[in-house]
C-alpha cells in the first residue's frame, strides 16, 4: 500500500524519466516525510516542491504565449527563489523564516507584478489568486494568517481597481494569448492543488498515527513510572518501619543499607524524568568546565561496582594515553551517559560475565578532542526491531524487558540528547544473544597545561583537612521551612562544629539577620518558603544596610536544581547554591570556599 501510494503521489508530474524519478523519491523522503523534520518545515517544502514544477509548466505556457521579457524574468526569479529558499531553509534550519519569505514574495511581491504585466482580470491571475491563497492557508497559522490573509486581499483588491480605473497601467495579452493563459492557468492551478492536497493529508494521517503512537507509549511509560518510583518507596517505607521495632544492630543497619540503595534509586528515577522534562522543553544545557576523563571513568565504575561484584562480572578498560589528562566540558552529564550505558550492561550481563569499556581520542583538531567510547557487553543482546525503538523517548526497547529488569526505559534517549548536544552520536550494534556493542562520540576542549595545573591546586586545596571541628568559632543562620530538612543539615554540620541559629521562613530570617547583622558568618537560604521565599530575603538582607548585609556569604540551600534556577539565585544576590538531596563533601568544600 505505502509502495503504491508513493507511485500515486509522483503521477502528477509526468513522465521524468528514471532518473528524474529518483531524485523525486529522494526529495519526497528526505524534506515531505521525513520525521527528523518539524511538520511546518515538511509542509513548506512540500509546497516548495510542487511549486517548482508549476512554475516549470507555466513557463511553458509563457514560451506558448509569447509573453514579454518581464514576465519571463520574474519566473525565472521564482524559480531561483524556491531553489535558494529550499537550500537555505533546510540547510541552516530556518523553515519558520521560510515560510514568511514565501508568503511575501509570492504573495505580495509577484503577485501584483504578474497582474500588471501579464493582463490583468482578463488573464489567468484568478487561478494564481487560488494558489496564492492556497499558499498562505498551507504555511500561516493561528492569528497571522488573518492578518496576512487580509493584507492579500487588500493587494488583490488595488489591483482590481487599477484595471478598472487605470487600465493603461496593465500590459494588455492579445485574444489567443488571454485565452491560452486563462486555460494553462487553470490547468497549472489544479496541477498545485491536487499533489498539495494529496501530500497534505497523507502526511496530516502520518502525523496523527505519530501522536497516537506517542500518547500510547508515554500512558505505558506512566504506568512504568508508577511502579519504578513505588517499589522503592514501598521498601523505604517498610524498612522504615521494621527499623523502629529492631533492637538487633547488624539487623538495623541492614535495613538502613536497604533505605539508602532504595533512595538512591528512587533518586535516580526523578533525576531520568527531570531531564526528559528539560530535554522536551528544549531546556538541557551543558555547564563548562574542568574535570579529569579517566577520574570520571572511575567514579562511573565505583558507583556501580557492587552491582558488579554481586554478580561476579568481569570489567576491563582500556583508555587511550592520547586522551588529555583534563578536558573542558560537561564532566558530570558526560558521567551520565557513560553510567547509563554501563549500568545497562551490568544489568542485561548475565552472572559472571564480561564488559569492556574502550575510549580512545579520534582526532584533534584546534584544541578540540573527539573522544570515542565504547561499552561491550556479553549480555542477552537486542533485536533489529528493539534497536529502532532503543533512543526514543518514553519507549522502551521491549516491555517485557522493563518488567523483569525494571528501569525507566528513559537513559538512552536522553543519554543520545546529551551527546548531541556535545557534539557527537549515539550508536548500537547488537544480536540476541550475542551481547551488545554502544559507542558514542563527544567534542571536548584540551585544557593547558597552565589552567590544569591551578585546577589540580584548587582540588587540593579543597580536599584536605578533616571535616571535624573545621568550622567552629563560626556561626550560620539557616533558613528552612521544613523540619525534617532542618534536621538534616543541622546533622550533617555538627562534626564541623559550625554553630546554627534556625529560622522558618524567608520573614523570619531577614528580621533574624537585621536584629544581629555582625553575627552571623554565612547564610544558609531555602527558595520555596512560606511568607517569604529566598530570593526576596536575600534581596531584603543584602539591601538591609547593615555592614556584613553586602559581604555575608549565602547560600541557596534548595531542590531547585536547574541552570535557571542557579542562574536566579546568584542574580538575587546569592554566593553559590546547593541541590537537594544534600551531599556533604559538596557542603564542606563549598562552605570552606566562602570562608
Amino acid at each position: 500500500y505505502a509502495a503504491r501510494h508513493d507511485r500515486m503521489m509522483m503521477q502528477p508530474f509526468g513522465e521524468m524519466g528514471d532518473d528524474g524519478m529518483k531524485w523525486l523519491n529522494k526529495y519526497l523522503k528526505q524534506y515531505v516525510y521525513s520525521n527528523d523534520l518539524p511538520f511546518d518545515a515538511r509542509v513548506l517544502n512540500m509546497i516548495c516542491l510542487v511549486g517548482f514544477f508549476s512554475i516549470l509548466l507555466s513557463v511553458v505556457a509563457h514560451i506558448i504565449e509569447h509573453s514579454n521579457a518581464i514576465i519571463m524574468a520574474v519566473k525565472a526569479t521564482m524559480i531561483l527563489s524556491i531553489v535558494l529558499l529550499v537550500v537555505i531553509s533546510n540547510r541552516y534550519r530556518l523553515h519558520t523564516q521560510g515560510k514568511w519569505v514565501t508568503v511575501i514574495v509570492f504573495c505580495y511581491i509577484l503577485f501584483p507584478v504578474i497582474f500588471l504585466q501579464n493582463g490583468g482580470i482578463h488573464s489567468g491571475i484568478s487561478a494564481y489568486f487560488v494558489m496564492c491563497m492556497t499558499i498562505i492557508f498551507m504555511l500561516i497559522t493561528g492569528r497571522s494568517r488573518v492578518i496576512l490573509l487580509t493584507i492579500f486581499l487588500i493587494i488583490a483588491c488595488a489591483c482590481y481597481y487599477i484595471d478598472f480605473h487605470y487600465p493603461q497601467c496593465i500590459y494588455r495579452l492579445s485574444f489567443a494569448q488571454e485565452y491560452t493563459d486563462n486555460i494553462f492557468a487553470f490547468i497549472i492551478t489544479g496541477f498545485f492543488i491536487g499533489p498539495v492536497s494529496v501530500m497534505f493529508s497523507k502526511m496530516y494521517m502520518e502525523e496523527k498515527r505519530k501522536a497516537a503512537e506517542a500518547g500510547r507509549a508515554k500512558g505505558d511509560f506512566l504506568a512504568q513510572m508508577s511502579h519504578e518510583m513505588r517499589t522503592p518507596m514501598n521498601a523505604i517505607i517498610g524498612m522504615s518501619a521494621l527499623s523502629k521495632s529492631s533492637s538487633d544492630l547488624a539487623e538495623y543497619r541492614y535495613r538502613m543499607q536497604k533505605i539508602e540503595e532504595a533512595s538512591n534509586h528512587l533518586l535516580g528515577v526523578i533525576n531520568d524524568i527531570l531531564d526528559m522534562s528539560k530535554i522536551e522543553a528544549g531546556k538541557l544545557e551543558l555547564s563548562e568546565e574542568v574535570f579529569h576523563f579517566s577520574d570520571m571513568l572511575r567514579t562511573v565504575l565505583d558507583i556501580n561496582l557492587f552491582r558488579i561484584d554481586e554478580k561476579q562480572q568481569v570489567v576491563t578498560t582500556d583508555i587511550d594515553s592520547r586522551i588529555p589528562s583534563a578536558l573542558f566540558g560537561d564532566g558530570r552529564r558526560l558521567a551520565q551517559v557513560v553510567a547509563n550505558i554501563v549500568a545497562n550492561a551490568v544489568k542485561f550481563t548475565p552472572q559472571g560475565g564480561s564488559i569492556a569499556i574502550k575510549a580512545q581520542l579520534l582526532k584533534e583538531e584546534d584544541g578540540v578532542c573527539t573522544i570515542e567510547t565504547a561499552v561491550t557487553d556479553t549480555g542477552i543482546g537486542i533485536t533489529k526491531e528493539e534497536q529502532s525503538r532503543l533512543f526514543r523517548s518514553f519507549e522502551q526497547a521491549n516491555n517485557s524487558t522493563s518488567r523483569e529488569y525494571g528501569g525507566t526505559g528513559l537513559g538512552l534517549a536522553i543519554s543520545k540528547h546529551i551527546t548531541e548536544a556535545m557534539g557527537g552520536k549515539i550508536n548500537v550494534e547488537s544480536e540476541p544473544g550475542a551481547g551488545s556493542t554502544f559507542t558514542f562520540t563527544v567534542r571536548l576542549k584540551r585544557v593547558a597545561a597552565s589552567e590544569e595545573n591551578a585546577e589540580n591546586a584548587k582540588t587540593a586545596m579543597g580536599e584536605q583537612g578533616d571535616a571535624k571541628d573545621v568550622f567552629r568559632g563560626y556561626r550560620a543562620l539557616l533558613a528552612e521551612d521544613i523540619e525534617i530538612n532542618r534536621e538534616i543539615a543541622l546533622a550533617f554540620l555538627e562534626p564541623t562544629g559550625l554553630s546554627i541559629v534556625t529560622a522558618e521562613n524567608g520573614q523570619e530570617a531577614v528580621r533574624i539577620f537585621e536584629d544581629s547583622p555582625d553575627a552571623f558568618d554565612l547564610i544558609f537560604m531555602d527558595i520555596q518558603m512560606p511568607c517569604m521565599d529566598g530570593y526576596e530575603a536575600t534581596r531584603r538582607i543584602r539591601a538591609s544596610g547593615a555592614p556584613k548585609a553586602k559581604t555575608v556569604p549565602i547560600i541557596a540551600m534548595t531542590a531547585n536544581v536547574f541552570k535557571d534556577d542557579v542562574e536566579k539565585s546568584i542574580a538575587a544576590g546569592m554566593n553559590a547554591h546547593l541541590g537537594k538531596p544534600l551531599r556533604f563533601e559538596e557542603m564542606i568544600s563549598t562552605i570552606k570556599r566562602l570562608l
